[in-house]
């Protein structure tokens, strides 16, 4: 039967990986975390985002650049082995997104005591849903894609009705959100209207706080350029369609 000290010792194995950059290892040690079945502390959260996101984000980064290798490639025989190694990838994503849901939904939001924790539960339940979106196609995208978004909705229920538009928690869920608009439902405006919206009245708030997290400040940065870059492409957009129109008249 595992113990206390049991649960010390898996933390303290994942501050030992944090500090070698072993972030699989530091992923199967949060993993066994969970299973204690116990509320989380803001450190372990933290623990459990940092290793998650450094173990899927470069996957996510070599499917993109085989990807793009893909489009590139005129031999059809290093096509073949380009598209193998993509699916590989992208069977290493899904594994890894499917095991993130399901240590979230068996063993972390059941026992998720806090506003604070269930909605970063929900954020990282999301996520994982939006990865696998962004890989499949047909009925299984469609079904990751309404699984994120309705992850995010209810984090984001939560989050209005308990935490200020400023608090980082619900800043991240915005943020996050907004690129599931863009990426996921490719929804340029939607996306920017959303994240300018959130940005504006968060500006509002931080600035009467004066004092918040550094968190905040990164997310709103983020949130800020994604606005700026989204906007610039409804521009490009727009005049895309203005050229076409005029060459009609022409």
């Amino acid at each position: 039967m595992a113990t206390l000290n049991d649960r010390y010792f898996t933390v303290y194995l994942a501050k030992a990986a944090l500090s070698a950059n072993r972030y699989p290892d530091m992923a199967e040690a949060m993993k066994k975390l969970a299973k204690f079945d116990m509320e989380f502390t803001d450190e372990e959260r933290n623990f459990l985002s940092t290793a998650y996101k450094n173990v899927i984000g470069p996957k996510r980064e070599s499917r993109r650049t085989f990807c793009d290798l893909e489009k590139e490639e005129k031999d059809q025989t290093n096509l073949m082995r380009i598209r193998d190694y993509r699916l590989k990838i992208e069977s290493e994503i899904t594994d890894h997104c499917n095991d993130a849901i399901k240590m979230i939904d068996d063993h972390l939001l059941p026992f998720a005591s806090t506003t604070e924790s269930s909605v970063f539960y929900l954020n990282m339940k999301a996520d994982n849903y939006r990865y696998l979106a962004e890989i499949k196609s047909g009925d299984e995208r469609d079904e990751a894609a309404d699984q994120s978004l309705k992850a995010y909705e209810e984090g984001m229920a939560i989050a209005v009705a308990n935490l200020s538009v400023g608090h980082p928690a619900r800043l991240g869920l915005a943020l996050n959100l907004s690129v599931f608009y863009y990426d996921i439902m490719n929804s340029c405006k939607r996306a920017c209207t959303f994240a300018k919206e959130t940005y504006d009245e968060a500006t509002l708030e931080l600035i009467k706080k004066r004092d918040y997290p550094k968190e905040c400040s990164i997310i709103m940065q983020c949130l800020r350029d994604n606005v700026a870059f989204w906007a610039l492409e409804q521009e490009n957009l727009r005049n895309r369609n203005r050229n076409r129109n005029r060459n009609r008249l022409c």
